[in-house]
Order: structure tokens, then C-alpha cells, then sequence
């Protein structure tokens, strides 16, 4: 896993590195800035001519320290100051006076449009007001130029906790990034202004990030280690068994899916308990399933139903399930008789909604999979102001009792002191069905074992690497969710 810190973070991961292991701070910028060089020498040609627009600040400093080395590996390079020199703090001085002494040439006009590169190194990760004045103005004139734009920590404009846009942003390239992968970097609209994003790992001492306890992280391919293991001498009892609670009249399609999906990540047996009406296209979509149904009057079936919850290692109420009385009914027997974990998704969530039921209220065995709109309906709260610290959101709706995944183009996990955020996935995905899939995923990691954050963060993860690899198959436009189920054997192997 790789682990990603926000503005505050960043700041303490300075400190540390400066006061506890006694890096000067103009090594740390020396080293970051080399970073940065070298990722432009490995893109760019010696003809290409490079502008550094540089800040007051820290991030100015880098950016005139990297214009410097690059100066001397031969390369046509300039300088543009925003400020004069009475303002720079005190690094960015040294920095300042280092590339004079260098014969380095400091431009008074920006024609941003006259170079091949820009080095980006106006604003840092300590933004926290909207930009406007000349800053505005260097920015527009940035964004309108064809040069390719290199960003030094974040692209200037970019708030690095949220990823929002403080009044105008640097559309970057490449982003050039020190420590840690930065929140803001992440999360949407920051990630479409990062353009590619280099970790600069050099940039500090590595306790001084470990340090830091940092708890947001996302994963990488090799993380897939974290996979329930297989076992050579097993049978469907060692993979456990999920109760899948789907579907409503006219609506079988969410419980097919789900099943699918849970017995492609490897669950052992998946029963769907559905009404009357789905019981044969179940039995024809899903064969390996065992199908049971609930009839006109629910009550009757109780028993039965509080049988299989007892019995499932895993559980899922929601997809297709309506919002009707008897939907509300099943709802209550299982946060009622459920024992091992549940998933609510979906209905189930709207059925909450409706009722004003508090989540975190449930028994500690919960997992609970809205998209923005059903978080917005179970907590009151409009979407857009989710959207303003999404990350901070989740983990302050989620506690040890209650597993959040918030789903959007970036899904949230947390358990209210971890964070994930997922880094897989595409556009294609965005399709009816695709949440059915995650559902049927998490519950089949459950019912093998994985604690409940680990199996909703490594399901979100591999439920979007599914869709990346379903994607260059069929292609963004034309995926189903079941071209995503289809790909799990390639990614599960």
C-alpha cells in the first residue's frame, strides 16, 4: 500500500525531517528539487526552452532550485518572479540568490507562450485561500499557453486536503510531488489538474514519514497479497457462505449480478433469498446458486429466513429490494438475527433513509456501500458540501461499529480512523449494475474471512480493476457489469 497525506501532514513530515533528524531544510530542498529535474531531463529535449514561475514561498524556492539544476545540465532556462525580492521567505532567497550567482537569466515578462516547459512554483500545499490578482492572471496565462506544465508538490491553485479548486488551478502535465502522493492529488477535481503524478521519494527521511502514523493509503497490484487464501485440500465450506437478500418483483437483474460477482471472488456458496416471482430467471442466471423465496405473506417464512442468516458468514440486504413493507421487513430481521457481517447497499440504504435511521446505530458487524445521492438522502446533507471534504466526511460518518465505502469516481473506505481511497477504476464503470458487482465482491471477501475494512477496501480495489481490465476489452463506452464480473478471473488468479 502507499500512503497519502494531506496538507498538515506534509508540513509535520518538514518539521520532523528538519528538527528530530536534522536534515537542513536547503538539503530537503536541494533533494526535491533534483527530483524534479529529473523527471523534465527524462521527458524533455536539451533544445526545449523552460520558464520557472516562481512564488514567495517554499514552493517557489524549489521551483527556482530545480530551473538552477537544469541551468546547469545545459538546458535554455529563465526565471519569472511574482514578487520582489524583500518578499521571499528565507529559503527561497537563498535559492534565489544561488541562481544568480549561477548566471541564470530572471525574466521581468511571463509570455508563458514563448516556452516548451513551465515549472509550476506559485503556491504549495499551504494554500488555503482562493487565488486572485496578478497570481489569477499568471495562472490563466499559464493554462492558455501549449507549454507542457510541470507542477512542484501540487499544481498552484489545488487545495492538497481536498483536491478543490481555489478560484482558478494550474492544469499540470506531470505534478512532481514530495514524501507522500498528496490527498488533494487524489480526489476529484484535483486529480484531472495533476496530469501524471512522480512521488519524489528521496525528498525526506523515511521515519520521518513513518513518524507522522499516517492512515490514508490506497493500494497497488501487490497488495493484492491481502487476498483470501486458497487451499489445496478444501471444499465450498472453507470459502464460506453468503446470504444474498435481492431482488423484487420485476427486479432480478441486482441479485444475479451480486451472486455472480460473490462467487467469481471466491466464495465457497451463495444463496439468494428473493421473492416468489424471481425464482426461476434466478435459477436460470445464477445455476450455481441455491435460490430461496419469501411469498405474500413474509411472517410466514421467519423462521426460515432467521435460519439462513444464522447460518450465512456473510450478508447482503439491498440490490433490487424495493423500498416496500416487506422490504422493511427483511431489513429488520436481519439487523435483528444477523450474527456475521453485513452488507447494506442500496434499497436497504434508501429504506434507512426514509426512516431516518441512524447507520451507526447498527450492530458492529455493518458495511454500508451508498453512492453520493443515497449518502446524501441518510444523512441530510447536500451533496455538493459532501463533495468539499469528502475524505474528512467519511471518516467522520464512519467508526470501529460501522464501515463506510462511499462510492464516486474516487470511492472512500473508512472505519472512522482508516482511510482508503481508490486509485482504480475508469469512466466505463459507471454503468447499471456496476455497484451490484462491488456488493457481491465485499461479501465474498467477508464470508472468506477478511476483516471488514480490509475486505470493503480491497474489494472497492479489485472491483476497479476488473472494470480497467473489462475496459480495454469491450471499451469504456460499450462495458456492462457483467463484462466487470467476466474480468475477475483475471485479476483473481
Amino acid at each position: 500500500m502507499k500512503y497519502i497525506s494531506d496538507a498538515d501532514e506534509a508540513k509535520r513530515i518538514d518539521y520532523i525531517s528538519s528538527n528530530v533528524y536534522k536534515v537542513p531544510p536547503a538539503i530537503l530542498m536541494e533533494r526535491a528539487a533534483y527530483d524534479i529535474a529529473e523527471v523534465i531531463i527524462n521527458d524533455v529535449s536539451y533544445n526545449a526552452e523552460i520558464l520557472a514561475v516562481c512564488g514567495m514561498g517554499n514552493n517557489g524556492g524549489d521551483a527556482i532550485c530545480a530551473a538552477r539544476i537544469l541551468f546547469e545540465k545545459g538546458y535554455d532556462v529563465r526565471i519569472y518572479l511574482t514578487c520582489g525580492y524583500d518578499e521571499l521567505s528565507e529559503l527561497c532567497a537563498l535559492q534565489y540568490n544561488i541562481a544568480r550567482a549561477s548566471g541564470i537569466v530572471f525574466t521581468d515578462t511571463l509570455d508563458a507562450d514563448e516556452y516548451d516547459v513551465i515549472i509550476d512554483g506559485l503556491f504549495g500545499v499551504g494554500l488555503n485561500r482562493p487565488i486572485s490578482g496578478i497570481c489569477h492572471n499568471i495562472i490563466r496565462e499559464i493554462n492558455a499557453s501549449k507549454a507542457g506544465v510541470y507542477a512542484v508538490d501540487v499544481p498552484s491553485g489545488i487545495n492538497a486536503a481536498t483536491g478543490s479548486v481555489m478560484g482558478i488551478a494550474v492544469n499540470a502535465y506531470t505534478t512532481v510531488t514530495f514524501g507522500l502522493m498528496k490527498m488533494g492529488l487524489m480526489l476529484p477535481p484535483g486529480n484531472e489538474y495533476a496530469g501524471k503524478v512522480h512521488i519524489s521519494a528521496s525528498a525526506f527521511p523515511k521515519k520521518a514519514i513513518m513518524d507522522c502514523d499516517i492512515r490514508k493509503f490506497y493500494f497497488e497490484r501487490e497488495d493484492l497479497s491481502l487476498l483470501p487464501e486458497r487451499y489445496r485440500d478444501s471444499n465450498k465450506g472453507t470459502y464460506g457462505r453468503t446470504l444474498i437478500i435481492a431482488g423484487s418483483y420485476g427486479m432480478s437483474g441486482a441479485a444475479a449480478l451480486a451472486a455472480k460477482a460473490c462467487y467469481r471472488s471466491g466464495c465457497g456458496l451463495v444463496r439468494i433469498l428473493t421473492c416468489e416471482a424471481n425464482r426461476v430467471i434466478l435459477q436460470q442466471n445464477v445455476p450455481e446458486a441455491v435460490i430461496s423465496c419469501y411469498g405474500d405473506n413474509i411472517y410466514e417464512y421467519e423462521e426460515a429466513i432467521i435460519d439462513m442468516l444464522e447460518r450465512a458468514d456473510s450478508v447482503v440486504i439491498g440490490p433490487g429490494i424495493s423500498t416496500s413493507e416487506d422490504a422493511g421487513i427483511l431489513l429488520d430481521m436481519v439487523i435483528s438475527h444477523a450474527t456475521s457481517p453485513v452488507v447494506y447497499d442500496a434499497d436497504a440504504i434508501n429504506i434507512m433513509a426514509r426512516r431516518g435511521y441512524n447507520p451507526a446505530t447498527l450492530p458492529d458487524n455493518a458495511v454500508i456501500t451508498p453512492h453520493l445521492k443515497e449518502m446524501s438522502g441518510l444523512c441530510g446533507i447536500e451533496i455538493k458540501n459532501i463533495l468539499k471534504d469528502i475524505s474528512g466526511f467519511a471518516k467522520g460518518y464512519a467508526s470501529d461499529n460501522l464501515v463506510l465505502v462511499l462510492k464516486n469516481s474516487r470511492t472512500i473506505v473508512s472505519d472512522g480512523n482508516r482511510i482508503y481511497v481508490n486509485a482504480s477504476g475508469n469512466d466505463g464503470m459507471a454503468t447499471a449494475g456496476s455497484g451490484d458487482v462491488l456488493t457481491g465482491i465485499i461479501a465474498a471477501f467477508l464470508a472468506q474471512g477478511l476483516e471488514r475494512f480490509t475486505a470493503a477496501a480491497l474489494g472497492v480495489y479489485v472491483h476497479g480493476l476488473a472494470g480497467d481490465c473489462a475496459a480495454v476489452k469491450r471499451g469504456h463506452y460499450a462495458m456492462m457489469a457483467s463484462d466487470i464480473i467476466d474480468s475477475l478471473g483475471e485479476i483473481l488468479k
